[in-house]
């Protein structure tokens, strides 16, 4: 199974050059992170201690790796398929952002929470220019004891558009995002 993932990401090309770790927001934070290394580690057949290390959780999956990576290791679908093996074998580990996000499909059907950012914009349904507003208006709800507010963000954004004399539809919810991963 690992063997058939590692074939099918490019692994094997990896020439740990680290250019991934080096441009790794994880790898800041820790620093014994690398995504050169978890690929390192399944290379080499340290497939338990690849599975069961944190290492696969703490990646964060925007893709930074791969774009700089100059052997086009496909580090996201590597890290997802390994994350997709680990749980197989109830490997849970801890989920990106330590799980926070897990809650928030619970906080998307509190409809109070949608819309009321929007009352003092110009909006359309019909337009032709979209804002995706995705989970913002939620996190003020998630992150409220740092002072996060999500919904100014949106606000200002459609604020701006109005500015220019556009008015967009808003869409608004779960990309998904941290379930896919």
């Amino acid at each position: 199974m690992l063997e058939e993932l590692i074939n099918k990401s490019s692994a094997y090309y990896c020439v740990e050059c680290r250019k991934c770790s080096s441009i790794c927001p994880v790898t800041r934070v820790y620093g014994k992170f690398s995504p050169a290394s978890i690929v390192e580690r399944a290379l080499i057949g340290i497939d338990d201690e690849v599975l069961k290390t944190g290492d696969i959780w703490k990646c964060l999956s925007c893709g930074l790796c791969q774009i700089i990576c100059p052997s086009g290791v496909d580090f996201l679908s590597f890290i997802r398929e390994l994350r997709n093996i680990a749980r197989e074998n109830n490997n849970t580990g801890i989920a990106t952002h330590e799980g926070i996000f897990e809650s928030l499909p619970k906080l998307t059907i509190v409809k109070e929470i949608e819309m009321n950012w929007i009352e003092d914009a110009e909006t359309d349904e019909k337009s032709d220019v979209v804002y995706f507003a995705g989970c913002l208006p939620f996190f003020d709800v998630m992150f409220k004891e740092i002072g996060f507010n999500g919904k100014k963000i949106a606000e200002n954004t459609v604020s701006l558009l109005n500015k220019y004399g556009v008015k967009p539809s808003i869409i608004y919810g779960c990309c998904g995002h941290d379930a896919f991963w």
